[in-house]
């Protein structure tokens, strides 16, 4: 069943002059048939690397819900913000959490009050819950991050909002979490004037032989994206859930189909991406994956396999 025991420790990566700090939210031990469904024992048997790190003894699946924080030429970029306290949800670990998300983020060195960019790949709740913050006194939620400008893909922010008008949500559904995550996440954000639709290929920052892009990745949700950082010679590729789980790299036809809007292009997508993804300068950064998150894909008996590591020139900080 789903965990809420944070059982991984933060991780960060150099790539050139730019930084990336995972953050951990919560991590969790979940039935593959749930979020993977075609990730059965017979398959993942065959696939004796996911263990220990990415599946557990019984191949269940091993979790992460983290931000990943980017430092770039006096920039600082959120890539999405997790579940968050306080939300009204229906799945029952992430239904009106309190933890300590925000006191960790300071301590690592990230005030809420530094970030100058705020990227959600796509609009999932638990990847747009400290958007805001409940202020207790008023019942309004806030911007967590006041400084910040959120960026929302266009394609992903109109379908969002022509199919779920928010409004009052009754009892709990997945689908009335996705009208309810606009009321809580989303609208504040745009009330308060600090959120940007953009293009799926948008530069989010810049400097010196180095950025931060988004590269489009769609099929989990109609308006996916990725986000790619170049430093010099040196790449990252933050998967957002275009991969779930190292497995998906592997056999990138498992998909999660209970939650994807079109599996079938998701699959498409994972695909395509994986001769990119196999290039030797290329640390990928998996969204949700356990720790180790990041590594390598490597080509392997005509596919591919993920090669946890530390950063494309072997220097985790």
């Amino acid at each position: 069943g789903e965990g809420k025991k944070k059982m991984s420790t933060a991780e960060k990566w150099r790539i050139g002059k730019i930084t990336i700090q995972k953050v951990v939210e919560f991590c969790s031990v979940t039935k593959a048939a749930y979020i993977l469904p075609g990730a059965t024992k017979k398959v993942c048997e065959k696939l004796d690397w996911l263990q220990p790190h990415y599946m557990t003894d019984k191949w269940d699946l091993l979790l992460s819900v983290h931000m990943l924080v980017i430092d770039i030429g006096g920039k600082r970029i959120a890539v999405d913000t997790c579940v968050g306290n306080c939300k009204k949800r229906s799945v029952k670990a992430w239904n009106n959490r309190n933890s300590d998300f925000l006191k960790d983020l300071t301590a690592l060195g990230y005030p809420p009050d530094t970030f100058t960019h705020v990227v959600i790949t796509h609009m999932h709740d638990d990847h747009v819950g400290w958007n805001t913050t409940l202020n207790t006194a008023t019942g309004e939620w806030v911007p967590t991050f006041p400084n910040a400008r959120y960026l929302i893909v266009d394609k992903e922010y109109q379908y969002w909002r022509n199919e779920y008008e928010p409004r009052d949500a009754g009892p709990m559904t997945r689908a009335m979490d996705d009208m309810e995550l606009l009321r809580d996440s989303i609208q504040p954000i745009m009330d308060h004037c600090q959120l940007d639709l953009v293009p799926d290929t948008h530069e989010v920052a810049s400097c010196e032989g180095g950025s931060v892009h988004l590269h489009p990745t769609p099929g989990h949700t109609p308006g996916h994206v990725s986000v790619v950082v170049r430093s010099g010679s040196q790449r990252a590729f933050i998967t957002g859930d275009a991969f779930h789980n190292p497995v998906q790299v592997a056999v990138p036809s498992i998909s999660a189909t209970h939650v994807d809007f079109d599996s079938k292009q998701a699959i498409a997508t994972r695909s395509s991406l994986l001769p990119f993804l196999a290039s030797p300068d290329l640390l990928v950064i998996g969204t949700h994956f356990a720790t180790p998150s990041a590594g390598r894909v490597v080509r392997s008996g005509g596919g591919y396999i993920f090669t946890p590591c530390g950063t494309p020139c072997g220097n985790k900080l």
